[in-house]
């Protein structure tokens, strides 16, 4: 991702992603799933999203925080961090201010170092309620993958936007309902500012991802990677 027009999208953000809209998470594309990749910062990142599953524009379009990728794996000072906003949007009155459940800098990994190779596993129960779940797994290069997640939580781990408080919706939207032919989730992985804002001292971001595949479950993601 360079400084450079060509990599400005809409105008407002600079981002080199890989997007597949049709992975439905949560619907028709599963409701218990683990996705696992690699990836390798060359020399200093800024704070970037490199991984998301993101809701559908009949959430997003609302602005304030549920516009937000509801799980998100960032470089962010250094490290590395998981965020997940899910479960029912809060309207304050004027915009949607949060979610239910507001998890933002998350450390995975409180050192990540530049040209090494770290592996990642994001399992996920995808619900409204409280008996969905997620964990995250990490290890860098060298390591054994840990019996314990990096960071696990139960509750809602999907968005939705009640109904009767913004007079935009009078009734409930889901990450359930079907828009422009799809629902759920969908994956989308790279390199993603988020933000206009550049450094004007970077002129090049480089990031390396590779093995990004969908599993069953965390055994078979693990298996996966090279031993």
């Amino acid at each position: 991702m360079r400084n450079d027009p060509s990599n400005i999208w809409a105008g407002h953000s600079f981002r080199a992603l890989a997007s597949r809209y049709d992975t439905n998470e949560g619907t028709t594309g599963g409701t218990d799933f683990a996705y696992g990749f690699s990836f390798q910062a060359a020399g200093s990142v800024p704070q970037q999203q490199i991984w998301e599953l993101h809701q559908r524009e009949n959430i997003y379009s609302l602005g304030g925080h549920v516009s937000l990728a509801p799980h998100a794996i960032l470089l962010r000072d250094g490290r590395l961090e998981y965020r997940m906003m899910t479960g029912a949007g809060i309207w304050d009155g004027r915009a949607w201010s949060s979610t239910a459940s507001y998890n933002d800098r998350i450390v995975l990994r409180p050192n990540v170092q530049a040209d090494t190779w770290y592996d990642v596993i994001v399992r996920i129960h995808t619900s409204e309620g409280n008996d969905g779940r997620v964990e995250v797994f990490v290890r860098a290069a060298g390591e054994q993958w840990p019996t314990t997640p990096a960071w696990s939580k139960t509750g809602p781990t999907l968005p939705f936007i009640p109904g009767g408080q913004d007079p935009r919706v009078p009734t409930k939207r889901s990450t359930l309902d079907t828009v422009g032919g799809q629902s759920g989730l969908y994956l989308q992985t790279g390199l993603y500012a988020g933000s206009s804002r550049w450094n004007e001292r970077t002129q090049q971001v480089t990031l390396y991802q590779d093995n990004l595949r969908r599993y069953r479950d965390v055994a078979s993601a693990k298996s996966g990677f090279p031993q």
